[in-house]
């Protein structure tokens, strides 16, 4: 999947903390895009990280409307986990467990999974395939923060 320049930019004020800039970003990509899970993606990632749980859980599910994929139903569980819907979390990192990975970010979603039920062999084994298939630094980046924060520690 090619990302625009739009959703680059938007991703890197995502990760310096410029959530505006990164929404206005992102929403002029979906403007231009609408079809595209990736903006639907990006959307639900950036309200995460700005604590707008019930916006990333409602960008989720327009993603996925447009694309099955482990790493949209990951965002999905974390906002539900987040929104204080524990029981429906749960079920879908169930779910997520179940899947097939196909693109380099199913298998952090995959792990992750495996981490929330403190499977952490199999966890560790999806992050390190992930590392492995992940071109992006920012992403082997992100994994890393997310180890430390669901596992206390990277491995």
């Amino acid at each position: 999947m090619a990302y625009d320049a739009r959703q680059i930019r938007a991703g890197v004020f995502a990760e310096l903390g410029r959530y505006d800039e990164a929404l206005r970003e992102v929403e002029q990509s979906i403007k231009d895009m609408p079809f595209d899970p990736a903006n639907y993606g990006m959307l639900a990632s950036i309200y995460y990280h700005s604590a707008q749980y019930e916006k990333s859980l409602k960008a989720s599910m327009n993603a996925l409307e447009l694309r099955e994929s482990a790493s949209l139903r990951a965002w999905r569980a974390t906002a539900l986990k987040m929104t204080g819907r524990a029981n429906e979390a749960q079920a879908e990192f169930a779910r997520i467990r179940t899947m097939t990975p196909v693109a380099p970010d199913d298998y952090g979603a995959i792990g992750l999974a495996y981490g929330v039920i403190e499977e952490y062999g199999n966890a560790w084994k999806y992050m390190d395939e992930f590392k492995k298939r992940s071109i992006s630094p920012d992403a082997k980046a992100g994994v890393l923060l997310l180890e430390k924060r669901i596992f206390g520690t990277g491995h």
